[in-house]
C-alpha cells in the first residue's frame, strides 16, 4: 500500500464545525486509495472507563474532490454529545491500515491489545468556534493593499 500522502489533523479544515450540530471531517489520501471509513462515536460511551476497550461506529467516507495528486474524503457526522473520538480504516486492493493521531498502523499494531492507541478526538462543539459572518458579507469584495510592497518598487 502506498502510505504516502495519507493524512489528516483534527482541525484546521480537516476537521470543523459546519454549525451547532454538524462537525465536517476530511481526510486526504493518495489517488491509490480505494475508500475511507472512519470508526466514531463519544469518547466516554459506557463500559469504557471500566476497563472495557472503546469502539466506535463505522461509516464510508465519501470521494468529495478528485485533484490531479490527491483525494479527499469527506462526512458530516452530529455527534450526539458534541464531541467526538474516532479514527480511520484506509483501504487499497483489499490491503487495510489504521489511521491514528499518532501515524498509520497494520493489523499487527491494531490486534495488541498492550499498544495505547491515541485516537483523534474532537473535545467540543464549542459555539464561539463556529463562523457566523453577517448577512452582508457574501455580497462583499475585499481587497488587501501592501504598500510596502508599492514602496519597494518605487526606489
Amino acid at each position: 500500500m502506498n502510505l504516502l500522502s495519507i493524512s489528516h489533523v483534527c482541525g484546521g479544515t480537516f476537521c470543523y464545525c459546519l454549525n451547532e450540530n454538524e462537525l465536517v471531517i476530511n481526510v486526504k489520501t493518495n489517488k491509490d486509495i480505494d475508500r475511507v471509513v472512519i470508526v466514531q462515536d463519544d469518547p466516554y460511551i459506557f463500559g469504557c472507563g471500566m476497563g472495557l476497550p472503546w469502539s466506535g461506529q463505522p461509516l464510508e467516507l465519501t470521494l468529495d474532490k478528485e485533484l490531479p495528486l490527491e483525494n479527499i474524503w469527506s462526512i458530516t457526522l452530529e455527534p450526539k454529545y458534541k464531541r467526538l473520538q474516532y479514527y480511520f480504516e484506509v483501504y487499497q486492493n483489499g490491503e487495510k491500515r489504521y489511521l491514528f493521531e499518532n501515524g498509520l498502523f497494520d493489523q499487527k499494531y491494531f490486534d495488541n491489545e498492550k499498544v495505547m492507541r491515541h485516537y483523534f478526538k474532537f473535545a467540543w462543539m464549542n459555539k464561539a468556534d463556529i463562523p457566523n459572518p453577517p448577512a452582508w458579507v457574501k455580497d462583499t469584495f475585499w481587497y488587501q493593499i501592501f504598500p510596502e510592497r508599492f514602496l519597494q518598487r518605487l526606489r
